[in-house]
């Protein structure tokens, strides 16, 4: 065999692998109203600052909640740990955007945030699908 087609199946089955993980990881979620109803915190948030912690391998960012769709007690709330960017769960923020971010429940130290939390950059969407999230997110529908 190869080189290159050694190199090809280990891509072919490194990408396997990490689909399967994600999968794995996530479950499955049949619609962002189902994702809403199953989170603790939900929430728009502005991103204002990052902070890398190489030595945990985490990046945590601070923000300012824009508007909350959750019930939970989120005082003092103002940070979003994820895992660091070399980890196949990582999310990655922008400073100065906004973000829908669904999570458990806040602890002390803020809300946890990977890949399998589904954020969604709210700077970058069309207003038509902003008014659409904000209608799935109604809080006076009961969750099923």
């Amino acid at each position: 065999m190869g080189n290159s087609t050694a190199a090809f199946w280990i891509l072919g089955i490194v990408t396997f692998s990490g689909l399967r993980n994600i999968r794995a990881c996530c479950g499955h979620v049949d619609s962002r109203r189902d994702h809403f109803c199953n989170s603790k915190f939900v929430a728009i948030v502005n991103i204002t600052k990052e902070i890398s912690n190489m030595e945990e391998y985490t990046n945590t960012y601070e923000f300012d909640i824009k508007k909350e769709f959750s019930s939970t007690n989120t005082a003092g709330v103002n940070r979003i740990t994820t895992d660091d960017s070399r980890l196949s769960t990582s999310v990655q923020f922008q400073v100065g955007d906004q973000y829908l971010i669904f999570t458990g429940e806040p602890g002390n130290e803020g809300v946890h945030i990977g890949l399998c939390n589904f954020p969604e950059n709210w700077t970058q969407l069309e207003e038509a699908d902003r008014v659409k999230i904000i209608k799935d997110m109604d809080v006076t529908t009961p969750c099923q």
